[in-house]
């Protein structure tokens, strides 16, 4: 039976294991952080967007994407501009026809446009503050996940790393009770009996 079936490796391989946990969960959560800040910092930016009045064209229902393109026009400056958004949703169906009776019958929808880029538009449907918050949030969470991981992982590495120099050490100490991890040698064992008879023979 080998140590590895004895269990004699079994603490070292669990601890590599909680390791290797805390490195992909800090991973993961810096990716996840990354991606969250990449979103929230264009929509800060569209925060200082201008509002007007557009022109509802139609919203059109992408059942495989499960999204509905709301295709819209609006005025500044006397120059006409065409934009479309893609809104996820789970019923793209039932969501198109919402828009399509919200927005169809007036045939005005709220828009934001860059002023320095007039061309750039979104539309004012969702509060743009609340998805702000939302990515701000996880954004947060995801580096308290990400600090606590890097921590757990420097202070199991350096338990680890402690633990081993224990052991090593010991195997090198006389009367230790981990002293059968390093047995004596055969001419250190001669050596102690040739004593013992010397120390016999002078006693008698």
């Amino acid at each position: 039976m080998s140590d590895y079936d004895n269990g004699a490796y079994r603490p070292y391989s669990y601890e590599n294991q909680r390791r290797g946990a805390y490195q992909i969960s800090a991973f993961v959560s810096l990716l996840v952080a990354i991606g969250c800040l990449v979103c929230v910092i264009p929509l800060h930016l569209q925060e200082g967007w201008s509002p007007v009045s557009g022109r509802f064209i139609e919203a059109k229902a992408e059942v495989e994407n499960r999204s509905v393109v709301v295709r819209y026009s609006y005025l500044v400056d006397g120059k006409n501009y065409q934009a479309s958004e893609i809104e996820n949703s789970r019923k793209p169906a039932e969501q198109a026809a919402k828009l399509t009776n919200t927005y169809g019958k007036s045939l005005t929808i709220p828009v934001f446009y860059n002023p320095a880029e007039p061309a750039q538009s979104r539309l004012g449907i969702q509060d743009l503050k609340k998805v702000i918050v939302f990515y701000e949030a996880v954004l947060l969470a995801c580096l308290f996940i990400w600090l606590v991981s890097v921590l757990a992982w420097f202070s199991r590495t350096r338990s680890s790393e402690s633990s081993s120099g224990v052991v090593s050490s010991a195997s090198t100490v006389p009367n230790s009770p981990l002293g059968s991890i390093a047995p004596a040698k055969p001419e250190e064992s001669i050596k102690i009996k040739v004593e013992e008879r010397e120390k016999q023979h002078e006693a008698e």
